[in-house]
């Protein structure tokens, strides 16, 4: 079992992306014209924290609101983040991550995913049938002072991670069919923002003789190409 980084969990959600902006943060009332067009606002989530993104910088304030919005049968959600300096009050950077799916389960984590000394966010943006969840990953810039959405991240970081900062390495494992007994992990090592995947274990279903049996396997990163390293059977239950 890989070691995790302890990481802050503050709340779940399902959407999918349709519009992201980054440097400002409207009131409810201007986000939601509910007059122009019938939308029905709902706060899910209404929370503040004291946040630290790394010690080169002084502390935050985090205030954190997650909207369910309802137009007609149609649903939507919002997560409305905002960092504010702590002395003064002044707006320090914020996000905004609009979706149009119905939501549940509201979910944002803060943590250094990218071993650069500085924390950055991830939200939940869907859950499947097993409720393995996909995420939309912010990446702190320090020299911009902003939170920006990093494709790699969010696109090959899915379902339950583990964070190991020793190795900076991430591991990214998805359950499958064949009563839970397939599925795959891979195993990434994070280098200069960028995802290089550097182990994979994969488990299906497979037919050996007229029996059903698991197929467990093992790839590596050996000289640049992904190679099969242990190959394994069992019975299928």
């Amino acid at each position: 079992m890989r070691k995790a980084v302890i990481w802050q969990r503050y709340f779940m959600i399902k959407f999918n992306q349709k519009k992201l902006i980054f440097f400002i943060l409207f009131s409810p009332s201007i986000l939601f014209p509910q007059s122009s067009n019938n939308l029905v606002t709902k706060i899910l989530y209404d929370s503040t924290y004291q946040i630290n993104i790394s010690s080169q910088l002084p502390p935050l304030t985090g205030k954190f609101k997650i909207y369910e919005l309802q137009n007609g049968e149609s649903y939507s959600s919002v997560y409305n983040i905002q960092f504010f300096n702590s002395k003064d009050n002044t707006l320090f950077c914020a996000i905004i991550d609009t979706i149009f799916d119905f939501t549940y389960w509201p979910d944002f984590e803060l943590a250094d995913i990218n071993f650069d000394g500085f924390k950055d966010v991830w939200t939940i943006i869907h859950r499947d049938v097993k409720a393995q969840p996909s995420y939309h990953f912010w990446i702190f810039n320090p020299q911009k002072h902003s939170f920006q959405l990093n494709k790699m991240f969010t696109d090959l970081l899915v379902c339950n991670l583990e964070i190991n900062s020793e190795d900076s390495t991430i591991s990214s494992g998805c359950q499958g069919g064949c009563m839970g007994f397939c599925g795959s992990e891979m195993i990434y090592k994070v280098s200069n923002n960028c995802l290089v995947l550097i182990e994979s274990n994969e488990s299906e279903q497979v037919e050996i003789n007229g029996k059903s049996k698991i197929k467990y396997t093992v790839r590596k990163l050996i000289n640049g190409k992904m190679k099969v390293t242990e190959e394994s059977y069992s019975d299928y239950p």
